[in-house]
């Protein structure tokens, strides 16, 4: 047998079998780490090799089966989004998105695909072309992926610089300082109107237990890459990134200001892993990672997680969810609750890590982004995990009271183990995603804990926007100012076209 020149070897099936995994990659790189596509890649390459080998072993062409296994390749991979773009198009009153027609339509290809491949009589001009343009396409999402990572690295960020002095007014040693972000935490009021819920009896413990709450209180913004770059940056995104490109939002949380000040006295940065880029620290002194933690065990753990399961839905997977019944229902609960239970499981440990954290050497600066009551609605009010949740209005009430007893437990810890009276600032980022049209989307959770007297610099109407820049000028000697708290609602198609808010709640205007 003679040797072969490599690029005459097909390796195309591989390029084009990866290729709908990089490209799915890349047009969610912004809301996914790229170490939490691996399994995907893993499977893709195992199966296409597979896949390649059975089919040389009966066609007994290794040029034949490439084409062959390419084509199949092919058609798994486009089904999901085939099915997506045809589901809205009827024809005659057909819908067009149905899996009767489409499985039909790719039964046909499949059939007139193989034919072609077993009557052609030569492949090596196509093999060697085929593989150089599949490599090419690769190329393209691959540029993309690198593209964002190294542009999210590098700054185009016009901020304050940490030029002042920085000296602890009547405080004798550093305090620490916790920043906790319940994620989509509405305002009471809200609460009230959209889902019912009396959140007075939170508020009044919280109270009890020396925090002010600022009951008028809006977000800067109604998302939360904007809304914690301009807390993080002590500014408005209008002033810290004017050129308005959401590619730098990620490096602007990541990189921001606060951390910087509070590296500079020399306080150990603490954070938690959510699994979203913009809040997942690692150049935190301490970062707890539930995956990082569990990483041999999280990688070869049954079950889809989320940005798999979004994956499995694009591909010819999607049939097999409308046969769950003869299946017994497992690619249900493969593709719609391991996801959710894999994120109820983050959840809680980083909400067990946190209780631990008081305990940790001070000064420490504590982040923590937690994903609820946002949802997927997966707590029960005990905490328990409800995989199929019903009603999202009871949905988000229920981890609202989880959330809650959980924020009541963790500040009774803190305030118990602080050798130095801390400061603790509880904020949501925006509101449930229930008002995500409409201006209540701003309407947040905003109470803090102030030592020392510090709480008589607090008003009712304080936005995120000024909280640490109070916290500065009032512990730690320098001269910020507040701006003026404006809150500014965009949807997330134009994150940039902003609206300002006016503050409906009875009261909190002047």
């Amino acid at each position: 047998m003679k040797s072969r020149k490599i690029f005459h070897i097909p390796l195309f099936p591989f390029f084009i079998g990866v290729y709908p995994a990089l490209f799915y990659l890349g047009e969610n790189i912004s809301e996914v780490e790229i170490v939490d596509s691996s399994r995907v890649f893993v499977v893709v390459l195992i199966s296409i090799c597979l896949l390649f080998l059975i089919l040389r072993m009966l066609i007994r062409d290794w040029d034949r089966a490439a084409m062959l296994c390419s084509i199949i390749a092919s058609l798994f991979f486009s089904y999901g989004h085939i099915y997506t773009l045809l589901k809205p198009v009827s024809v005659f009153g057909v819908t067009l998105g149905r899996h009767r027609y489409l499985m039909a339509l790719f039964l046909i290809l499949l059939v007139l695909g193989t034919r072609w491949v077993l009557i052609r009589k030569d492949f090596s001009k196509l093999t060697s072309r085929l593989n150089l343009l599949s490599l090419l396409i690769c190329l393209l999402p691959v540029v993309q992926i690198l593209s964002f990572t190294i542009i999210t690295r590098s700054s185009n960020i016009q901020s304050i610089e940490p030029d002042q002095t920085l000296l602890p007014t009547g405080i004798e040693t550093y305090p620490d300082i916790y920043y906790i972000i319940p994620d989509a935490y509405t305002r009471d009021d809200t609460l009230m109107e959209v889902y019912s819920y009396d959140n007075t009896p939170f508020l009044e413990a919280l109270e009890d237990r020396g925090f002010y709450v600022a009951r008028c209180s809006q977000s800067n913004y109604a998302w939360t890459r904007l809304s914690l770059g301009s807390s993080l940056n002590l500014d408005y995104i209008q002033v810290v990134l004017p050129s308005q490109e959401s590619v730098y939002l990620d490096h602007l949380v990541k990189d921001n200001l606060v951390v910087g000040i509070f590296e500079s006295m020399d306080y150990k940065i603490i954070s938690f892993d959510t699994a979203f880029p913009p809040t997942l620290w690692y150049h935190a002194d301490y970062l707890f990672s539930y995956k990082r933690d569990n990483s041999w065990e999280h990688f070869i753990s049954h079950g889809l997680r989320e940005y798999e399961a979004l994956f499995f839905r694009t591909t010819a997977g999607l049939v097999l969810l409308d046969v769950e019944s003869l299946l017994q229902g497992k690619v249900q609960e493969l593709v719609y609750e391991s996801p959710k239970r894999d994120r109820y499981v983050r959840v809680e440990y980083n909400l067990d890590k946190l209780d631990t954290v008081p305990l940790m050497a001070s000064p420490k600066f504590v982040f923590a982004h937690i994903n609820i009551p946002h949802e997927p609605y997966i707590f029960s009010k005990t905490g328990k995990f409800i995989p199929n949740q019903a009603d999202d209005i009871v949905g988000y009430r229920q981890q609202i009271e989880y959330m809650n007893s959980r924020i009541l437990d963790l500040v009774d810890v803190i305030l118990a183990q602080s050798s130095v009276p801390p400061i603790i600032v509880i904020q949501g980022d925006h509101g449930g995603v229930e008002t995500v049209n409409d201006y209540r989307r701003t309407n947040i959770l905003n109470a803090y804990y102030f030592p020392n007297g510090g709480v008589d610099a607090l008003y009712p109407s304080i936005t995120p926007v000024n909280t640490f820049r109070l916290i500065f000028d009032t512990f730690f000697g320098t001269d910020y100012g507040l701006l003026p708290d404006v809150s500014y609602y965009s949807h997330w198609r134009d994150f940039f076209d902003f609206e300002i808010v006016p503050n409906t709640r009875q009261g909190c205007n002047p």
